[in-house]
């Protein structure tokens, strides 16, 4: 019955099988209904997509902060703004780090049960 397959019991009442000659994972809570378990290149895949995406996004923000129509441009006004947009997902980034460091101290603070103040968030 189970012929060509491998078994794993999981952690929280799953179970894992997988075809020994390939073919990918599958999951079930009760052995009779099995759902197809995404690939780590699948989900990674999404993830870098979606990444993409966002980092597109923060540079298109950052030049539409700068440039301005009808704005004449110097060689080394170009350069700043290039280099600027290049770096527009990393400060984005560390901006979005920041705040979760401030919630992280916030959120320990409240359960030493001291009455820490909210984070501040900036506009």
């Amino acid at each position: 019955m189970h012929e060509g397959w491998l078994f794993k019991d999981c952690p929280g009442g799953w179970r894992l099988r997988y075809r020994r000659n390939g073919g990918g994972y599958e999951a079930s809570r009760d052995g009779e209904r099995w759902e197809r378990v995404p690939s780590v290149t699948e989900i990674t895949g999404l993830l870098h997509k979606n990444l993409q995406e966002w980092a597109v996004r923060q540079v298109v923000g950052y030049l539409e902060g700068e440039l301005i129509p009808g704005l004449v441009l110097t060689e080394e006004e170009v350069v700043r703004i290039l280099q600027g947009a290049s770096q527009a997902h990393r400060q984005a980034a560390k901006k979005a780090a920041g705040r979760g460091t401030d919630l992280h101290a916030w959120a320990e603070a409240l359960f030493r049960g001291e009455a820490p103040p909210l984070p501040v968030e900036e506009p």
